[in-house]
């Protein structure tokens, strides 16, 4: 359970980063809509952060959610501002 809970962290932080005037993006649907519209994809963002954080509190307690959520969320973070511009491809 805690880890498809880091997985909406995850995807909510991806959303926010990916609406930021910086973030490179590519020609993918999503990474277009969410570039052309940042306000929303800001909003759907912090609606899945904020909701993976009442989550993890609802899993672990008050005091452990939340510093579950802060490391989990530092954690993401990191990777997706690490690696994200680095837009490795898989396939040849």
């Amino acid at each position: 359970m805690l880890l498809s809970i880091t997985l909406i962290v995850f995807i909510g932080f991806y959303f926010c980063y990916i609406a930021s005037q910086k973030a490179a993006v590519s020609k993918l649907p999503l990474r277009l809509w969410a570039k052309s519209n940042a306000g929303m994809s800001k909003s759907i963002g912090g609606f899945f952060v904020l909701g993976a954080l009442l989550l993890y509190v609802a899993q672990t307690g008050i005091g452990a959610g939340i510093f579950y959520g802060l490391v989990a969320l530092m954690t993401v973070a990191s990777l997706v501002v690490i690696l994200l511009p680095m837009q490795w491809k898989f396939s040849k």
